[in-house]
């Protein structure tokens, strides 16, 4: 895993293979996650590692953009939904933004287990 800095001292990046991750702790009371790429077991440790080093607090959100994400399966999916949890628990607001088709697909799929994923979770709220 490679951890790179990007210019701007409230933005960070993350890659391992097919997937990148821009984390974006700009705002105060918003966190926002660009992920793009491919979202399988490959890029796991990686996603969750970025996603751990956001520390929910009450009053904050994040927002989870996956606009760019080419292929998801459910291992790739899973570090989001326990931070999901994670944040929802704290007391902070979470938000999956733009969900590209495959995302939209593998909610479904999901969804259809009996996952449980809200609509608000799910686009823009």
């Amino acid at each position: 895993m490679d951890q790179v800095s990007l210019p701007s001292d409230s933005a960070t990046g993350y890659r391992s293979g097919l997937l990148d991750i821009w984390v974006d702790d700009s705002q105060p009371d918003m966190r926002r996650v660009s992920i793009s790429g491919e979202l399988d077991v490959s890029g796991v440790a990686t996603l969750r590692r970025a996603l751990e080093d956001l520390h929910p607090r009450a009053g904050a959100t994040l927002a989870v953009d996956m606009a760019g994400v080419g292929f998801a399966d459910s291992s790739g999916i899973a570090p989001i939904l326990e931070t999901r949890d994670r944040w929802t628990a704290a007391r902070a607001g979470f938000v999956m933004l733009n969900p590209s088709h495959a995302v939209q697909r593998l909610i479904e799929i999901l969804e259809a287990t009996g996952a449980e994923i809200t609509a608000a979770q799910r686009f823009n709220a």
